[in-house]
């Protein structure tokens, strides 16, 4: 460890947390408990400080995640927040689907160490499914130990194709444009403060687009931000986070479709300190997890056993304050 440095490790999780009406092959009501047990269990052995989670949509799972993990990551962004956002529908889509017990765009921060300020974006563009899911991005600001570092977590738009490409390419643009103002008067750079602080900012997410199968695209989003913000491999080759050949789960999902991409990462400002590099964690659950399948022809329900409880693999990664 650097000298002087406070370390902050970062886990990126994509939960698959979509309710069994929405997405019936994912069955969350059966994976909940295993969800939860598994988050535990990660939370410990990588020693996360904050847990970015994507596609936490369903209320009742946020509200278990939150009781399970109080003593470990007790403070979170929770549900409501100040809220930015260009488009009226979007803004008026995210206010609408608090009211279908769902949490609009999926995206909460849970952190070990208190959260002092919070704030949303709304994207205003999406296509397909996404366009009504308020996909956007959470912005945390976290002390830690008397300093400060701010945590943004996002989902940007799926599918496949030029279109979605496009879509976002500008998700990154709007998020780049609201970086410039993002938390400017809350402290330490509160009014009236002696002097302003840089307060170093990750980046982290399912971003939907492979920066190895898919490099323009990812290039694309990456040149948003204006050469402000950077992977964090450490000079390593990226791992996949969604596959079809190291998650069972994902398998099961896709069928005879191969995926082997990487579409989650942790992004830094170039000045902040990388301690350790974006990891893939491989663990698998630690005891089987059991979703139901239904046979549509005889509609009787029968148990699959796999050993992972999303479709994506979480990742982790440390910087130093």
């Amino acid at each position: 460890m650097m000298a002087g440095l406070q370390p902050v490790t970062i886990m990126s999780y994509n939960v698959q947390g979509l309710p069994n009406l929405l997405l019936p092959v994912a069955d969350l009501k059966s994976r909940i408990p295993s969800i939860l047990l598994y988050l535990r269990e990660v939370i410990t052995k990588y020693h996360v400080d904050v847990l970015v989670f994507q596609e936490l949509f369903s209320k009742k799972l946020y509200s278990k995640i939150k009781d399970a993990l109080k003593d470990l990551v007790p403070s979170d962004t929770g549900l409501y927040m100040q809220t930015v956002c260009a488009s009226f529908w979007m803004r008026f889509l995210g206010r609408l689907l608090r009211n279908f017990k769902f949490v609009a765009s999926g995206v909460v921060i849970f952190s070990k160490y208190p959260i002092t300020a919070k704030e949303k974006l709304v994207f205003s563009s999406g296509v397909f499914s996404d366009a009504l899911s308020g996909k956007g991005a959470v912005a945390a600001r976290i002390q830690v130990r008397g300093r400060y570092c701010d945590v943004v977590g996002t989902h940007l738009q799926a599918h496949e194709g030029p279109g979605p490409a496009a879509v976002r390419k500008a998700q990154a643009r709007e998020i780049a444009e609201w970086f410039e103002s993002l938390f400017e008067n809350e402290a330490p750079n509160a009014p009236g403060a002696p002097k302003r602080l840089q307060i170093p900012r990750v980046l982290a997410g399912d971003f939907n687009v492979c920066n190895r199968n898919e490099k323009d695209d990812f290039d694309g989003i990456i040149a948003a931000f204006e050469g402000k913000f950077e992977t964090t491999f450490g000079g390593k080759e990226s791992q996949p986070t969604y596959t079809t050949k190291g998650n069972d789960f994902c398998s099961y999902q896709n069928g005879d479709t191969v995926y082997n991409h990487t579409y989650d990462f942790i992004l830094k400002q170039p000045s902040t300190m990388l301690l350790a590099p974006q990891t893939v964690v491989m663990d698998p659950a630690s005891a089987p997890v059991y979703i139901r399948t239904h046979n549509r022809l005889s509609y009787q329900s029968t148990k699959k056993k796999v050993s992972h409880v999303s479709d994506h693999n979480a990742i982790v990664a440390t910087i130093g304050i």
